[in-house]
């Protein structure tokens, strides 16, 4: 909600309305769900106030007199708006996302242009907000106000993220910012704000917890430089704030336990069970191409039990301290996974990541087990996670342009089915959706060239891998769709999927499949330069320990021969060029590093080779052909990977 004077501006899910003098003048209802929204008022090149909205389909739209003048897109769902630094004029705006990133943009008349983009580099947590303070005017400084018109002050950017980490940024002379301060808090923030609470003299960030813990962070120093004889005046001031809130939390307690005898002898012939409070967030991590799950609850976590009924692969997680069991799975209970953790004392917050497999979709139920407290019987919570066909694509608005050229495999369906019902089924099939079908006109359609329906009411989404780096164009009207794209993989997915969902609803579908064989050279080439990579990091990493051990031994025969004793350091060449080559010297420096990026990158390699197995078995199963008697001979022959011997296996024409 943003309100200026007597015109109201608010958003329900993908609605936005405005209201002035309390009568509806505005009305919109967009594709997806609306984040976040800021007016512009009294900016010199628009005198109309124009409406801006964080949308979940990562654009960034603007509106003026309650239509849609231009959009922004960026890398993923803005979350947060604000004003920029007050240098700006109103008509330049900073925006927080889903994934870490800040950014600056500006409007200017019917165009939107961004004018940098940043993240954190702590990790990508979801931005809570973003705010403009003066944090270093302190100290003496009491009748100094935040005063945004003051020329003495120096406001500092303040990105806060959901996680618990805080990060205060300085502009450079080019007005980039500069990490200048970062902490993290072991909690779960739901509101931070800037400005001067407990002391007037010294700027303050208070901050609001899942759990309902309030707490502040100060510029405040601990105690200050005095004389011998002279008392410390902070420390006492500090002694005296601990003795109050001592005598209040004391004062608490009493009360806590009168209100539990009174509760007792109410409730004495009946239980009341209280539903378990709890706040989680389910993303797709980008960059490790896994799926985290973060759960918070108010009241600590005695056990979690994770069923899913498709195959995934928990990860560990260092931060854990949980002890894991798994139990044995069987065809006949439907359950692919089912793991139980067993938590800590006092344990309120827990992360889970898992990896999935592309064409194997289903339900995970994640079931939260409070700890135990016979004064009050807090129930179990399950949280149930849909894993979708293709759930490693990303929605994306436009078709990346590659050097090298594009193969389209082409699944065109045509049956009695709705536009609504093609958006639910492609919605099942892929993860980030809109809530609604994104319509468009016909000099803006993107799909085939070759299709010349003339249909009324057409809609289209894009797509792309963010493991393969594939993309999937999908157009589709009442009675029609166009599914395109380079991965043969993904249209078979989709065909089996889609297929499905018609058979249940009794929908009868015509299929027309037009498949490109240079489709399957063009992804192995695709994927050739990231596997190459992942192949020599495996074999550094293998050569890490034998070489440690050589060198060891080497430094140990030569201090005992000369009766010395010789410390290495990395920048050391413990042995001789012509013993050890340089590029092996090189590997045992860099040990350390490979291990951690192997830690990360080792399972990569395993999910390549089942991504060219699936387009192996799928190019043949489009000709009718069954091949998975082959498998094993092509994993083989991955471990001994080389490009020209793959595509020519693929190659290789087989019986039927």
């Amino acid at each position: 909600m943003f309100i200026q004077s007597t015109n109201i501006y608010y958003t329900v899910g993908c609605m936005y309305q405005q209201l002035r003098n309390f009568k509806d003048t505005e009305f919109l209802l967009l594709p997806d769900i609306i984040t976040s929204i800021y007016v512009i008022n009294n900016d010199a090149t628009c005198s109309i106030p124009l409406v801006v909205l964080a949308c979940k389909d990562k654009l960034i739209r603007i509106l003026k007199n309650g239509v849609l003048l231009c959009e922004l897109e960026i890398s993923s769902s803005p979350v947060t708006i604000n004003r920029a630094h007050k240098s700006y004029p109103s008509n330049y705006l900073m925006y927080g996302t889903s994934e870490g990133y800040f950014g600056l943009f500006q409007v200017i008349s019917e165009n939107v242009t961004r004018i940098w983009e940043a993240s954190s580099k702590f990790g990508t947590s979801e931005i809570l907000s973003l705010e403009h303070y003066d944090m270093l005017n302190y100290d003496n400084n009491k009748n100094n106000s935040n005063d945004d018109d003051s020329e003495n002050t120096e406001e500092i950017l303040i990105v806060a993220f959901t996680s618990g980490r805080i990060e205060l940024y300085k502009y450079d002379q080019h007005k980039y910012p500069l990490l200048m301060y970062e902490t993290k808090v072991n909690y779960h923030l739901t509101s931070v704000m800037a400005g001067r609470f407990s002391n007037v003299n010294y700027p303050e960030l208070l901050c609001i917890t899942y759990t309902g813990l309030v707490f502040g962070l100060t510029t405040q120093p601990i105690r200050k430089e005095t004389f011998f004889d002279q008392p410390d005046v902070m420390e006492l001031q500090f002694m005296s704030k601990v003795d109050k809130l001592n005598e209040e939390i004391s004062n608490l307690e009493n009360q806590l336990q009168l209100m539990k005898l009174n509760q007792k002898q109410i409730e004495k012939e009946q239980i009341i069970l209280i539903p378990l409070e709890l706040d989680y967030k389910f993303y797709l991590n980008k960059d490790l191409s896994v799926y985290c799950l973060n759960i918070e609850t108010q009241i600590p976590i005695d056990h979690i039990l994770i069923q899913s009924n498709c195959p995934i692969d928990l990860f560990d997680i260092e931060e854990n301290t949980a002890v894991s069991s798994s139990s044995e799975c069987t065809k006949d209970d439907g359950n692919a996974l089912l793991t139980t953790y067993r938590c800590q004392v006092n344990t309120t917050r827990f992360d889970i990541q898992f990896r999935t497999v592309e064409g194997h979709y289903g339900h995970v139920s994640v079931y939260v087990v409070p700890k135990i407290n016979l004064s009050n019987m807090v129930t179990c919570k399950c949280i149930k996670l849909l894993i979708h066909p293709l759930s490693l694509h990303c929605l994306t608005h436009h078709i990346e342009d590659e050097p090298l050229k594009r193969y389209w495999n082409r699944l065109q369906l045509t049956g009695n089915f709705s536009l609504t019902e093609m958006h639910n089924w492609l919605s099942m099939c892929l993860p980030e959706t809109p809530e609604r079908p994104t319509l468009i006109n016909s000099d803006t359609k993107q799909g085939d060239e070759n299709d010349n329906r003339d249909c009324e009411e057409s809609a289209q989404l894009f797509y792309k891998s963010i493991y393969l780096k594939s993309q999937l164009k999908c157009v589709y009207a009442k009675g029609y769709a166009n599914l395109q794209s380079d991965n043969l993989s993904t249209i078979a997915i989709l065909k089996d999927v889609l297929t499905k969902e018609a058979t249940r609803k009794k929908i009868q579908l015509s299929i027309n499949l037009d498949i490109q064989m240079d489709s399957i050279e063009y992804m192995l080439r695709m994927i050739d330069t990231k596997l190459v990579y992942l192949k020599e990091l495996e074999k550094k990493v293998k050569l890490i320990k034998p070489i440690t051990e050589l060198i060891s031994n080497e430094i140990q025969s030569i201090n005992r021969n000369n009766g010395l004793f010789r410390q290495i350091t990395p920048n050391d060449n413990p042995l001789p060029p012509d013993y050890l080559p340089l590029e092996y010297v090189q590997i045992w420096r860099d040990s350390n590093k490979l291990k951690q990026e192997f830690k990360y990158q080792s399972c990569q390699l395993n999910r390549y080779y089942e991504c060219i197995v699936s387009l192996y078995i799928d190019k043949h199963r489009f000709q009718g052909k069954d091949v998975s008697y082959r498998k094993n001979d092509l994993f083989k022959l991955l471990e001994n990977y080389n490009l020209d011997k793959l595509i020519e296996y693929f190659n290789q024409e087989l019986s039927v």
